[in-house]
C-alpha cells in the first residue's frame, strides 16, 4: 500500500475527506496514499453535500463513498505524516500523542505558512466549498513536491 499521510479536520466530513481526495489524485503512482479522520468525528458519517459537489464538478472526484470517521492511535501511527487544518487541531493531537508530535503538522505549515488555517466551510455555501477546495488543492501540491 505505501506511505501513508493523513489528514485531519474536526468532523471529517468537508476538509480532511477533500484533501485526501485530491492528495490521491495528484500523488498516483507515487507509492503514497492519504486517508482522512476527525478530531470531534462521529464513525460513518457521510462527506457533505457541498464538498461532494465541488469535489465532482472542479476535480472530476467522486467522494460519495466517504464515511467518517475518528481519529484513533493505530490510525495515528500507520501515517508518515499527520496534517491537521489549524493550528489547534496539531497543538491538540501532539498533546495526546507526544510520541508522534514530530509527524504531526498543519497543511499550512507543510506549505511554509506555519501559523496558517484551512477555513472550515461546514454550514457555510458553495463559495465557500470552492474556495477551500482552492486552498487545499494548491496546498497539496506543495506537499506533494516536499515529500515525495
Amino acid at each position: 500500500m505505501g506511505k501513508m499521510i493523513l489528514f485531519v479536520c474536526t468532523g471529517n466530513t468537508c476538509r480532511s475527506p477533500m484533501a485526501a481526495a485530491l492528495f490521491n489524485k495528484f500523488c498516483l503512482k507515487s507509492g503514497w496514499h492519504a486517508e482522512s479522520a476527525g478530531t470531534a468525528a462521529f464513525a460513518g458519517e457521510p462527506a457533505s453535500a457541498l464538498a461532494c459537489t465541488v469535489m465532482q464538478n472542479e476535480y472530476d472526484l467522486d467522494i460519495t463513498g466517504h464515511l467518517s470517521r475518528p481519529v484513533t492511535e493505530i490510525l495515528l501511527r500507520e501515517a508518515e505524516w499527520i496534517l491537521t487544518m489549524t493550528p489547534r487541531q496539531r497543538d491538540s493531537l501532539q498533546k495526546a500523542y507526544p510520541g508522534l508530535a514530530v509527524r504531526i503538522r498543519t497543511v499550512c505549515e507543510m506549505c511554509g505558512d506555519p501559523d496558517g488555517s484551512i477555513a472550515d466551510p461546514f454550514g457555510l455555501g458553495l463559495q465557500a466549498y470552492l474556495d477551500t477546495a482552492g486552498i487545499l488543492a494548491g496546498c497539496i501540491e506543495k506537499i506533494i513536491s516536499r515529500i515525495v
